[in-house]
């Protein structure tokens, strides 16, 4: 099957926030990804598009044509750093009992990182992107990211789980920090695919903390 082009890749990361709202315009670009209006009299703003991998591995196992079949016929490592972070073995596979249904399968085993690592991962992503844009980021009447998370790491949790686990003290920086209007970071959880705005659910926490504090404060200072 043919791996889609950089093109429609954004685009379909595009849709997973904005398809719902039929934007009026949405014209590809290349700083930003895309230039959109949301309506025909709206401003014009600008969305960029970042794909998160857990490791750089990952991106050429999934983006390089025929490259995980390559690898479990027993072909060579394409890259050196593939080579010292994936291990091509048999493994079985079990039921929780222990039962063996499927013996010496050839897999591609590599190590998962921690969320909190990923976390610090994305906070990267969005510092990075915020200096490339610098120049652009007055052209137009605002910039959103869009943040694709590829690792598959968060489809066990639910969502009301992600901010405790997710949005450590690095990731709070750099999202509060950056000039974008909104970071979405599109990724799937048990329940399903969703998109979350990091910056308003940082903003409404730190509003929630304050008010907890306040109240808090106003308990000490006023007893019953």
């Amino acid at each position: 099957m043919p791996v889609p082009s950089k093109k429609i890749r954004e685009r379909g990361v595009f849709d997973a926030v904005y398809a719902a709202r039929t934007p009026a315009l949405v014209l590809p670009s290349e700083r930003p990804d895309f230039l959109v209006r949301l309506t025909p009299r709206s401003p014009e703003f600008g969305v960029e598009i970042a794909e998160f991998f857990d490791f750089e591995v990952e991106a050429r196992l999934r983006r390089l044509p025929g490259y995980v079949t390559h690898l479990l016929d027993g072909g060579v490592f394409k890259h050196k750093k593939d080579r010292r972070e994936l291990t091509i073995d048999k493994v079985s596979i079990a039921d929780a009992d222990g039962n063996v249904h499927h013996a010496d399968i050839p897999a591609i085993i590599r190590r998962v990182p921690p969320l909190e690592g990923c976390s610090e991962m994305v906070a990267e992503i969005v510092r990075v992107k915020d200096a490339k844009l610098c120049p652009v980021f007055v052209a137009t009447s605002h910039m959103n990211l869009i943040i694709a998370d590829r690792t598959n790491l968060l489809g066990h949790l639910d969502t009301t789980s992600f901010y405790r686990l997710y949005c450590g003290s690095a990731l709070r920086r750099a999202v509060l920090g950056c000039r974008f209007r909104e970071v979405y970071f599109v990724t799937s959880f048990r329940s399903g695919s969703a998109y979350i705005p990091l910056k308003l659910l940082m903003t409404l926490a730190g509003l929630f903390f304050f008010q907890s504090v306040v109240a808090q404060r106003h308990s000490d200072l006023n007893p019953a």
